[in-house]
C-alpha cells in the first residue's frame, strides 16, 4: 500500500515516488532494487526519482534502468560537512516534488529535520535499516540517538521496519509500527491513515 497526496488524487491515482538514500551499498542497495522495480511494474506510478550518493554506492544500483526512472547522483562524503549537504538537498526535493518519498538510512535521514515544521512532511516516509541506536556503542551514545531519532520521527508521515528486530527495538517510537512485507516487495502493510489529504490504496 502507497499513501498517496492530494497532487496524485487530482491527476488520478498516478504518483511519482522519490527514494533518498545516502550510501547505497549491501542490504539497502538490494532492498532499493527490489522495491524500485516492484514500483517500476504499477500502473499508477508514473516516475520514480532516485537521488543516491555517487560516492560508495552500489554500482549496480547506480545504473539501473528503467523507463519510468531517473537516477540523480550527488557529490557526497560522510562527514559533518555531508549533514549540510544532506539538508541542502530538500530544495531539490522540493523542486522536483514527488507524491510519496521514501528516506533509507539514518544519515539520510537527517533530512527529516528540514521537514519539521513543513506539510511537506506528510509524504515521507522513513525506512529503517538499522536503527542507530542498536550499534554496539556506549549507553550514553545510545540514548543520544535514541532522543534524536525520537525528535526526528516528528518529521515524517510513517515509519516502516525493515525486519522485526528494526520494530522491536523502536518502540518507543509511535510512528515506528509498520512492518515491511517481504512476500509483497513494494507493498507495506499498513494499520491505518488518519489524515484526510492521504489515502491508502492497495
Amino acid at each position: 500500500m502507497y499513501l498517496l497526496s492530494l497532487a496524485a488524487l487530482i491527476r488520478g491515482f498516478v504518483m511519482i515516488i522519490l527514494h533518498f538514500t545516502e550510501y547505497a551499498s549491501g542490504g539497502i542497495a538490494t532492498y532499493l532494487k527490489d522495491l524500485i522495480s516492484a514500483q517500476s511494474r504499477l500502473t499508477d506510478v508514473e516516475k520514480i526519482y532516485l537521488l543516491v550518493s555517487n560516492f560508495n554506492s552500489d554500482n549496480d544500483l547506480l545504473k539501473l534502468s528503467s523507463n519510468k526512472l531517473v537516477v540523480i547522483k550527488y557529490k557526497y562524503r560522510r562527514s559533518v560537512k555531508g549533514i549540510f549537504k544532506i539538508w541542502s538537498l530538500s530544495k531539490l526535493i522540493r523542486k522536483l516534488n514527488p507524491d510519496i518519498i521514501h528516506i533509507h538510512s539514518s544519515f539520510a535521514g537527517m533530512i527529516r529535520m528540514k521537514f519539521l515544521f513543513s506539510s511537506f512532511k506528510k509524504r515521507i516516509i522513513y525506512c529503517a535499516h538499522g536503527w542507530s541506536f542498536n550499534q554496539d556503542i556506549s549507553l550514553v551514545r545510545k540514548n543520544i540517538y535514541k532522543i534524536m531519532e525520537f525528535f526526528l520521527s516528528f518529521g515524517c508521515e510513517k515509519i516502516i521496519n525493515i525486519s522485526n528486530y528494526e520494530e522491536i527495538n523502536s518502540s518507543f517510537i509511535e510512528k515506528a509500527n509498520y512492518k515491511f512485507n517481504p512476500n509483497k516487495p513494494g507493498i507495506f502493510q499498513w494499520q491505518s491513515v488518519d489524515d484526510v489529504f492521504l489515502m491508502v490504496v492497495d
